[in-house]
């Protein structure tokens, strides 16, 4: 389980850069330079992408399940095994749910 940094400027010869290890890894979103990574049971992580090949940490949110996000412009949607949750990431270090929708 990692998260892969590829080179794909040569389609033909694609080139691994750097592989960060993961413990569960599912969908992941990006959003400037600020990754969203799921990791099903283990939560929602956040990094620092500015340096691809050296990503840091932010937040590791955990007690939620996150399957897949779609980050944009400060709202995150997320889907998890309960349901759909939307979220504002306008601080990353305490990010506000806005809306949930349960799986029933």
């Amino acid at each position: 389980d990692a998260l892969e940094i590829i080179d794909v400027s040569d389609l033909r010869y694609p080139e691994l850069i750097k592989s960060y290890p993961m413990q569960s890894p599912y969908g992941l979103g990006i959003d400037g330079n600020t990754l969203f990574v799921c990791e099903g049971q283990n939560g929602l992580k956040i990094y620092n992408a500015t340096i691809p090949t050296n990503i840091s940490l932010v937040k590791h949110y955990t007690g939620v399940h996150a399957y897949d996000v779609i980050p944009n412009q400060g709202v995150l949607i997320m889907t998890g095994n309960d349901g759909i949750a939307q979220y504002d990431y306008s601080n990353l270090s305490q990010i506000e749910q806005l809306s949930f929708i349960p799986v029933n």
